[in-house]
Order: structure tokens, then sequence, then C-alpha cells
């Protein structure tokens, strides 16, 4: 249990915020996370053992996502029965001195487990919209019973337990596709459907690993955040997790950057300089759009990842690196090793395991309604507004939409909705292409059996089709112009010369 120093004092407002501090912004697991709370609490009312119910809206139950339990897998407790039950249907904080004479205590556990359960303390866990989640229970105090301090400590920290997880993405991520509630998906990480859910198993799989892995996937699946995950749930989450984008920077500065630099290595060098390599010491490198790391730069990485060794820019001495590497790309390797642009031995040494991220349009309307819902609330609250619904029509244009700029994509199209929303989302607040918009684009080319207009009728010169093109591109990338430069096949100086030229800053 971890040690926190609130046990004898009385708590503030925002104590379990407090003392989890980073966790709950970070890529953890529910379990980890949600062991943390029922730690917590159980250390600050001195109890022996803690547990966190979930309500399983389907079933009715109440189930143990989190708990001192070394027995048992999961407890289910029938909203009728015991006294988490009673909690959960009265919304009363309950505290029973001696559990074998009060009629609400259920036995069934103690029967099973072992344990001999004397004094219980539980209250109730409310959304800030007064929706049931869930019931936080202790038992037996370690000297003597609950008093009424302890169950006003308890309410404290259920309220501040609630919040907690409407600030983090598990309350989405609790409830199965079928409504059985899991405690094992990852903190950030919106995705029930199978398909996510099968992604979200390999990363726990790979994550407490040290072997090097390869996310693949479309601009704006997530591969950053994947990233994160697998770090926050290695044996290397205290060190640091340490990314550089391989698009950033030309060659010379790109080796400075990584490896770092000695004292008179080049014009400039006037101190020694720590790179990303030697920063993330007993942490993780993330190796951004590695598809676009120079070709004179491979090499060194093929030597980084063979002898987990470097040198400085200008330095002879070899250098230890105690890192994990992971590596990113939504470029397909295989055809830049045919073009000669990539190297194949570094490929095979990346590729030791390799995670495919599935583009948003290929992980079902369920997971795509709860991301709504998640960017909604999460947009509302960053700009201080009321949540607005999502109109029946809107939500069907979202559903309809291929969303070729993926999560990302999404997320700040339902921003901007809900900064130019009042009480509902509606088509008219979304800014997506219009239907009969989408049409003329996949009319080019075309025989023109309609009216509508065609996307040549003014003539254009072309300078002005390659400006709408890359102003397209760039909606498209939403704004990421290393990615708008691949898709043009032109370096990303002449894409920067060519947004100057046509005033598309």
């Amino acid at each position: 249990m971890s040690s926190h120093n609130t046990a004898t004092e009385e708590i503030s407002e925002d104590s379990l915020l407090l003392a989890l501090g980073e966790l709950i912004r970070q890529e953890i697991s529910a379990g980890d996370l949600l062991r943390e709370v029922v730690d917590i609490i159980a250390e600050i009312l001195q109890a022996d053992r803690g547990t966190l119910f979930l309500l399983d809206e389907q079933t009715r139950e109440l189930v143990s996502v989190a708990a001192h339990l070394p027995e048992m897998e999961e407890i289910r407790v029938p909203l009728s029965q015991g006294v988490a039950g009673y909690v959960a249907r009265t919304g009363q904080t309950v505290n029973v001195p001696f559990c074998e004479s009060d009629v609400r205590f259920w036995g069934k556990v103690d029967q099973t487990t072992g344990y001999e359960t004397r004094t219980m303390l539980a209250g109730p866990l409310h959304s800030s919209d007064d929706r049931l989640i869930g019931v936080v229970q202790v038992l037996n105090k370690k000297e003597g019973i609950f008093d009424e301090a302890d169950e006003n400590r308890l309410k404290i920290l259920a309220a501040q337990a609630a919040a907690l997880l409407e600030k983090t993405t598990l309350t989405p991520a609790i409830s199965d596709a079928d409504g059985s509630v899991d405690g094992e998906g990852i903190n950030q990480i919106v995705g029930r459907g199978e398909v996510m859910r099968e992604v979200i198993r390999d990363v726990q799989r790979v994550a407490p690993l040290d072997a090097t892995v390869l996310l693949r996937g479309e601009s704006g699946t997530g591969k950053g955040l994947f990233a994160r995950a697998l770090h926050h749930n290695s044996s290397r989450r205290q060190g640091p997790f340490v990314q550089i984008d391989c698009t950033t920077f030309p060659q010379g500065l790109m080796e400075s950057e990584l490896f770092g630099h000695e004292r008179g290595a080049f014009t400039g060098a006037y101190s020694q300089k720590e790179g990303k390599v030697a920063v993330a010491q007993g942490g993780t490198l993330f190796l951004d759009e590695i598809g676009d790391l120079p070709p004179g730069l491979q090499g060194k990485l093929l030597t980084l990842l063979q002898e987990r060794s470097f040198c400085r820019v200008g330095g002879t001495k070899r250098l230890k690196a105690d890192i994990r590497i992971i590596a990113a790309t939504n470029r397909r390797l295989e055809e830049l090793i045919r073009q000669g642009k990539f190297r194949e031995d570094l490929y095979y040494r990346l590729h030791v395991v390799q995670l495919e991220l599935p583009p948003l349009r290929e992980r079902g309307a369920d997971d795509l309604r709860h991301l709504v819902e998640h960017f909604v609330r999460r947009a509302a609250h960053r700009h201080g507004r009321p949540v607005p619904g999502v109109r029946g029509d809107a939500l069907e244009m979202l559903l309809g939409y291929r969303w070729p700029g993926n999560v990302r994509e999404l997320q700040h199209c339902l921003e901007s909705a809900v900064i130019f929303s009042d009480k509902e989302i509606t088509p008219s607040t979304l800014s997506l292409p219009r239907a009969d918009a989408t049409r003329k684009v996949r009319a080019l080319g075309a025989d023109r059996s309609d009216d509508a207009a065609h996307p040549f009728d003014d003539r254009p010169s072309i300078r002005e089709l390659e400006s709408r093109y890359i102003a397209h591109l760039l909606a498209l990338h939403n704004g990421n112009r290393s990615a708008c430069a691949r898709d043009l096949e032109i370096g990303r100086n002449t894409l920067l010369r060519k947004i100057r030229e046509y005033d598309l800053e």
C-alpha cells in the first residue's frame, strides 16, 4: 500500500487529487489507477481493506473493479443484497460498527474468502449529474470502530473519487459492449469496440516488456497516445518519456538533437549538449514519424538499437543508453525500403513488436458515439460551457463521415462545434464537408450526370488549382504540414514556401 501522510489528519476537499498527482492525466491502466484510489482511501480511514464497486447497468449489480481481495478475482453484489446494495439503493453513507448483528450485512463473501468482516463503512459514488456510478467501502478499522469523523471523511473521499472518474476516460471504458464491467481499460484512451479492445489488450501485454515497439497507423489515430500508454504501464514508468519528431530537424541538427554534441563539434557549439537519448536514460525514447528519419542517421540509430550505446557529435567516447525505444510511422516502410529510402536492417530491428492502430472508420459506430460524447464533454469543460446535446441529424452526419484525419479530426471538429453551439450541436455547427461538396469531389473525372457545378467551371489556372489543393490537404491533415508535404510528394521546405506564396498561413 502507498504511503501518504493524511491518515491521521483532516483531509482537504482535493486530497485524493493531490495524492494522485499526475497519475490521473497519464495513460495508465484503469486497474492500476483504481487500485491506487482504494489504497489511499483505506489508508486515510485506517482500514484493513477497501473495495471500489462500479455499477453494471445491465445486470443491476455492483462489480468490484479494485479491491484488497487476494482470495477472489471479482465480487458481484446484487443491488438487493448487502450493505453495498443498500447504499446503492438509498444513496446514504452507512456505518456498520458490528457486522454480525446488522441485518443488511451479506455474509456470502466472507464465507467464500474466509475473511472476517467486523466493521464496515460504505458510501455512494455519484456523477456530476447525480447518477449512481458505484459504491466505495472500507472494512475493519485497525483500531476500534469507524466514527462520525470517519463518515464525514468518506463522504468527501467518495465525492472526490467520483469527480476523479469523470476527469479520466475510465467511465466509458468501464462497461463492455454488452454492459459488463471491465476495469482493465487504459486512461485517456476511449475504445470499447472489439477492434480497440484487442489493441488495448496488446498494449497491456507488450507494455511490461522492454522490447522495441513499432506503432503503425494513419495520421491522427493516436500513435503518441499509445506510445505514452506503453511507457506508463511499463517498469520504466518512473523514468522520463522523451519524444522527438523525425520530421522536425534537417539531418545536421537532427543528429545533435538525438545524440547531443561536444563543445566545439561545429560552429556555434560553445558548450556540450545532452541529446534526447541521454535525457531518456532509464525511461522511453519515442521516435515519431520514423519513416522520415534522414538516411544518414539510420545507420547510427541501428547501432543504438544493436549495441545500446552512442557517441555525441564530435565525440569518440561511447556512452551507454539505458532506454526503451518506441517508433511510430504512418508511412509504408516496405515501400520506402523498395525505393532505397529506408534501411531494411533498421526496419527489422524496429519491427520486434508491431502494433497496428485502426483508422476511426474501422472502429465501429459504438466507438464513434463514445468518442463524440467524450470530446463534447471535455471541450465544454475546457471552455467553461454547458455540455450540449448532439441532435440526431448531426450525429447521423458524424457517423456517416469517413474521417480521413481520424480521431484528431473528430476532436477538432467537436471542439469547434461546442464553441459555436448553444444548447445542442446541429449539422450547421459541424465543420465537415457537406454531402453535395463530397459528391462533387468524387465526381472529378466521372460522368457529369447531375446539374451540380463542376469544380473546373471557373477555369482555374494551374496556380489556383495548386493553391486550392494545398488548402484542402492542410484542412484534411488539421494543419500538419509534414503529412501534407508527403501527400504532395514534395519537401517540407518547398511546401512552406508555397504556403507563403499562396497566402495560406
